[in-house]
């Protein structure tokens, strides 16, 4: 109980120090009437009889001083009281401080930037759920012939048997649209027609709206709606919370609107809106991105030797050029990335390298101040500071230094729209 009752103190002390002040001196000069009061009696003068209570009581400034140890956290009040005078001393050289804080704040703002985008490529997870389990499909013909790379309905029908360690498998078709605006240029825009299990294989809910349903894929004659990403749902319908319903016009057809994209939403890249898309699952059209979500533990050799044998099927049931081909399946990631990941890498190790140079700027301009206060520094050591305690201060005015440099860097932008 002991303990929480000097916490207890201490923590008041930090918070009404004033009054913590203010009682305690109340508390020594209730203790000086009493002794005061005392010679009074004994026979002393007012005066002489005060001066005696002052002797008898001891030194008042270092009974004050000692309270304020005990009471409160010295540490705490010491490192206050080195901030302030940090503060000062640097508000005396604006000169001095102004170059170092701008060298500081160009040297962090220009770290910030490379980190984060080396970051964003190569150390932060994607934002689906089971990241690690999406693939990307592609085909090759295996007599060395050129492809594309895509791969057809047919090849991921094959995919989705409940044998293969894949629990999902989706496609979608790049196409280009020109959306039609009332009183606007037309706005040509990057589309993606995708199949009923594109975006339950990414698992990332909508932002709003129900999405699509299976009942608009069933047939060439569905109705044809679509999906709006989140970049165009703020830059053209302006974060609209009602946009679900409406109908968008394109120089191809009318769309209704049935859902919002979550902002992380990035598949394929640069995609604009999807659109449903009706698929016979008997073509061979090699027009489509194909993606794959593994079952949870699914080994590379395990998933390889899979593909390869419905490669091989294919190739029996539909004998002749086209049907010599060949899966070939990368982690999404390694797709996202691809070739930018060595100089990704190169730029992360290169990150610390402005910091380190603003930072070496600021050390000469802080060697080139020192020999300017040499004078302030022998007379502190004069007075009583050790040499701990004028090191601490000189780290608490670099301390100073690098915060105000932080600041000056300002928050970081959000993403764009």
């Amino acid at each position: 109980m002991t303990v929480w009752r000097v916490l207890l103190a201490r923590v008041r002390a930090l918070f009404l120090r004033q009054r913590v002040e203010d009682d305690f001196g109340d508390e020594i000069q209730a203790h000086l009437d009493l002794l005061t009061s005392e010679h009074v009696r004994r026979g002393l003068s007012p005066g002489e009889a005060r001066a005696a209570a002052r002797r008898d009581f001891g030194g008042v400034a270092i009974t004050q001083e000692r309270a304020r140890d005990q009471r409160g956290f010295q540490w705490l009040d010491t490192f206050a009281r080195d901030i302030r005078y940090a503060i000062r001393m640097l508000g005396k050289t604006p000169g001095f401080t102004l170059a170092s804080v701008s060298t500081l704040a160009l040297g962090i703002g220009a770290t910030t930037a490379i980190f984060s985008v080396a970051h964003a490529a190569l150390l932060r997870p994607l934002p689906y759920p089971g990241w690690t389990d999406l693939r990307t499909v592609r085909t090759t013909f295996t007599d060395g012939r050129v492809t594309s790379g895509l791969v057809g309905p047919l090849e991921m029908s094959r995919l989705k048997d409940p044998q293969m360690p894949i629990a999902r498998a989706a496609m979608s078709l790049r196409l280009d649209v020109t959306l039609l605006r009332d009183g606007l240029a037309p706005l040509a825009l990057a589309a993606a027609g995708v199949d009923e299990h594109f975006f339950p294989l990414f698992g990332l809910p909508l932002q709003i709206g129900p999405g699509f349903t299976p009942d608009q894929f069933v047939s060439n004659a569905a109705a044809p709606v679509v999906v709006l990403s989140h970049h165009l749902w703020a830059s053209v319908f302006g974060y609209d919370p009602h946009v679900v319903g409406k109908t968008i016009r394109l120089v191809e057809q009318d769309l209704r609107i049935v859902g919002v994209a979550s902002r992380e939403m990035d598949v394929p890249r640069g995609i604009d809106l999807w659109l449903n898309l009706h698929l016979n699952p008997q073509s061979t059209d090699h027009s489509y991105d194909g993606y794959l979500r593994v079952r949870p533990g699914t080994s590379p050799e395990l998933l390889a030797s899979s593909m390869a044998t419905v490669a091989t099927r294919l190739g029996r049931d539909y004998p002749g050029p086209e049907g010599n081909r060949a899966f070939i399946v990368q982690p999404l990631v390694e797709t996202l990335v691809g070739d930018l990941r060595p100089i990704l890498f190169i730029v992360l190790s290169a990150t610390a390298l402005p910091l380190v140079l603003a930072c070496v700027n600021v050390t000469n301009l802080l060697l080139a101040r020192s020999t300017r206060r040499t004078r302030e520094i022998a007379i502190r050591a004069a007075v009583g500071a050790n040499r701990r305690r004028i090191v601490t201060q000189l780290l608490v005015e670099s301390i100073v230094l690098a915060g105000a440099g932080t600041l000056a860097v300002g928050p970081r932008a959000g993403p764009v729209e």
